[in-house]
């Protein structure tokens, strides 16, 4: 038997009007729900698939999940394809920051200020030190520092970047470093190409299908949640392509991407995603209809959903 998954696009506003929303629920009354409705096979639920409640639109929870199955184009797990870590609790308790370098210089990017990164090329943004009595512990932390990172939580109605390039390693607080493994490819070729990948269209959907929903508009990401990911399958994407993604990067890394609910008026985004759809041999149409499905979904743009 399918599970009947509900996500209301309108929160009832009294109790007595949520008993009712649950009596058509339970009474199949659909045509009552101010929401959308999908039947789950019981399979998918059994195997701990609760993909059905992370969107609004049922097109894009199915979408996510012919993504994760490497339907859309050949995917494997981020941690497949890339070292994650350290988290940012070990930073937190192994680090001070301060505005004046030690005899190590070591360097975090310690914020996650929309109105700064807001663009894939960043800085790191605080001087660090260890803590008294935690200097073995941050000084194995530092050997994990890396260039790439990836968000760790973000308020979706205001974040811009996904993931940044930083210009040199350093360790993060609310972003956590990625290292791809090099092996036919650079370490700096994968990271460009990873990159470009998260800020576009698609990657958006691979990073936010397996967020934490506890609170949607504002998710948290555990190292679990980002081992996840589903990401481009790079050895079997070939040279051209790969080389394609990263020199995305190159060119629009220093352009300003737009807050999320603006996806459809950003034209860095839309510049992204015409190189990763390509890249990616993905149908434009399936990438263009995901785009339209983010900018209305509620966690995203903070807003009810307008039918």
């Amino acid at each position: 038997m399918p599970t009947k998954i509900v996500n209301l696009y309108e929160n009832p506003s009294t109790p007595a009007e949520a008993l009712g929303v649950a009596r058509d629920i339970i009474k199949g009354r659909v045509e009552n729900i101010k929401g959308s409705v999908q039947f789950w096979p019981r399979a998918r639920i059994e195997a701990g698939n609760w993909g059905g409640v992370q969107f609004l639109s049922p097109h894009l929870c199915e979408q996510f999940l012919e993504l994760k199955r490497g339907k859309i184009f050949d995917t494997r797990p981020l941690s497949k394809v890339a070292d994650i870590g350290p988290d940012g609790v070990g930073a937190r308790t192994n680090f001070d920051r301060t505005d004046i370098p030690d005899a190590y210089a070591m360097t975090a990017l310690w914020y996650h200020k929309t109105t700064v990164t807001q663009k894939m090329l960043a800085k790191w943004d605080t001087y660090i030190k260890a803590k008294r009595g935690k200097q073995k512990q941050a000084a194995g932390l530092w050997q994990q520092r890396g260039q790439l990172m990836i968000v760790t939580r973000a308020r979706l109605n205001t974040v811009r970047c996904m993931s940044v390039r930083l210009n040199q390693k350093a360790l993060g607080s609310l972003w956590i470093p990625c290292k791809p493994y090099s092996d036919k490819y650079s370490e700096k070729t994968l990271e460009k190409a990873l990159c470009a990948y998260f800020n576009s269209t698609i990657g958006l959907l691979a990073i936010l299908g397996d967020r934490s929903n506890k609170i949607p508009s504002y998710p948290q990401f555990s190292m679990h949640d980002l081992r996840r990911i589903p990401v481009p399958d790079f050895a079997a994407l070939g040279e051209t392509r790969v080389t394609a993604l990263s020199t995305a990067f190159d060119t629009l890394c220093d352009f300003t991407l737009l807050p999320l609910p603006q996806i459809m008026q950003d034209e860095t985004r839309l510049a992204l995603d015409r190189v990763v759809t390509d890249a990616l041999g993905i149908d434009p149409e399936v990438v263009a209809n995901i785009r339209r499905e983010l900018s209305r979904e509620p966690s995203i743009t903070g807003k009810p959903y307008e039918v």
